[in-house]
């Protein structure tokens, strides 16, 4: 009977020794697994870190063209309203002297071109504070 428990306390402690080598090498799959995936999480962020840094130096550049672009439209915008004015007061008083004079505008050289221009630039001046909106 003796010799049986030692065959068996003998297989009993082989079993045990095969099952710390199973732990030791899932212990071993596991920081190979999980190594693998570090390393490929770290290469993942080194790339878009780079990218990041790249589309904010796009960003800067494209925030320095748009304010260029508002200065140019809000200078645009200025210089229209001023030739506006002067347009549009200047087309106030040829009416003015053709009721006077008792001529049709329409016979006055250029009357109808000046006219047509005043509109246009109305809408070139509203194009472009929409442009500004847009750029915002």
């Amino acid at each position: 009977m003796k010799t049986i428990e030692t065959v068996y306390n003998k297989l009993n402690s082989d079993k045990t020794e095969l099952g710390t080598h199973k732990v030791e090498l899932g212990l071993v799959d596991d920081l190979k697994k999980i190594t693998s995936d570090a390393s490929k999480i770290e290469k993942n962020t080194r790339t878009n870190n780079k990218e990041s840094f790249r589309l904010r130096d796009v960003q800067k550049e494209i925030d320095e063209q748009k304010r260029n672009l508002i200065k140019e439209l809000t200078n645009d915008i200025k210089k229209g309203d001023s030739i506006y004015k002067k347009l549009n007061s200047t087309l106030e008083k040829a009416f003015k002297i053709s009721k006077e004079l008792g001529i049709n505008t329409n016979e006055i050289k250029g009357f109808n071109q000046a006219s047509d221009q005043l509109a246009r630039i109305v809408n070139a001046t509203d194009s472009a504070q929409d442009a500004i909106d847009a750029v915002k």
